[in-house]
């Protein structure tokens, strides 16, 4: 298993389209990709597709297991360039950093609990 995606990773990039920045969601572990699209001022959802994938160099190829656009696009696979613009907004846990910093905050009673966040 490839160590970049011994976890589920979230990646994140825009495009623009009639005046309005779509956010792409994309989320990836070791074998299984899912994309969201939604547009945050105003809040609009757009699509949510998904499917296993194979990679080469910086293409991501999708056959999609569900596709919620699938009426008007007809998509049952993409390819995906990944390049500069997606942006990492995931972490991932370490032995040095077994409590993430977004939930240290959190008033956990026991350890295994809160290292239920990082497994």
């Amino acid at each position: 298993m490839n160590l970049l995606f011994a976890q589920a990773q979230v990646f994140t990039y825009y495009t623009q389209q009639n005046e309005k920045t779509i956010t792409h969601r994309i989320l990836m572990d070791d074998s299984y990709f899912i994309e969201t699209q939604f547009i945050s001022e105003p809040a609009e959802f757009i699509l949510t597709r998904g499917g296993f994938y194979t990679m080469q160099e910086s293409s991501i190829s999708v056959t999609f297991e569900f596709n919620s656009n699938f009426d008007q696009d007809g998509l049952k696979q993409l390819e995906f360039g990944r390049n500069d613009q997606w942006q990492k907004v995931s972490r991932l846990c370490s032995p040095s950093s077994v409590i993430l910093p977004a939930i240290s905050h959190l008033p956990f009673r026991s350890s295994a609990v809160r290292d239920t966040f990082c497994h």
